[in-house]
């Protein structure tokens, strides 16, 4: 009998899905990259702010300027602007985050992505980009909402202030695994 036919092929896809992996986890380690601990627990869920996102911020000369709000495009000339996502959208956005809005005031940032490549990615996909902004967001003591460029929720990191961190990813017509969709889910559009 020949040796060769009785070893097991391969999937191509399991093999690509091995190197995303490794070239993922490398790439984490080059950059230094250390994610913060999410704790689950099923007694305590924290919920995303469920205040409607302004669009409307992001048009030229709606932002205000008494530092309320600061967008992508907010630089200050005397000192570093924080929160500062710039570096983590170099390192996990790419082409997919378009901009945000940051509330200094509130502690959230509203991050608003390409609705067609997010479109593109699967659920563990949208759950690392979600869960790798929201833990930048975290060390400015940010929590994190993600918005398409119309406005519909698509997912949330949110902390209640102590180590009590939850990543949520809203998926049309499809209830989470804690069986119950968040208000934060069902904002409409404007």
């Amino acid at each position: 009998m020949d040796k060769r036919n009785t070893v097991s092929k391969i999937h191509p896809l399991s093999v690509v899905a091995c190197v995303l992996c490794v070239v993922f986890l490398e790439s984490c380690f080059l950059v230094g990259w250390k994610p913060k601990p999410v704790l689950a627990q099923k007694t305590v869920k924290v919920q995303p702010d469920t205040e409607a996102v302004n669009l409307n911020l992001l048009q030229p000369n709606n932002l205000p300027t008494d530092g309320s709000v600061i967008t992508a495009d907010t630089i200050s000339q005397t000192k570093l602007t924080t929160p500062s996502f710039w570096w983590a959208d170099e390192q996990f956005g790419g082409k997919l985050l378009d901009n945000w809005l940051a509330y200094p005031s509130k502690g959230r940032v509203d991050l608003v992505v390409n609705r067609q490549l997010w479109s593109l990615l699967n659920y563990l996909g949208r759950y690392a980009f979600i869960n790798k902004m929201g833990n930048v967001a975290r060390d400015y003591d940010y929590n994190t909402r993600v918005f398409n460029q119309r406005g519909k929720p698509l997912g949330a990191y949110t902390c209640d202030g102590n180590s009590m961190c939850q990543v949520e990813v809203c998926i049309p017509g499809q209830v989470p695994l804690a069986g119950k969709v968040s208000a934060f889910c069902q904002l409409s559009q404007n």
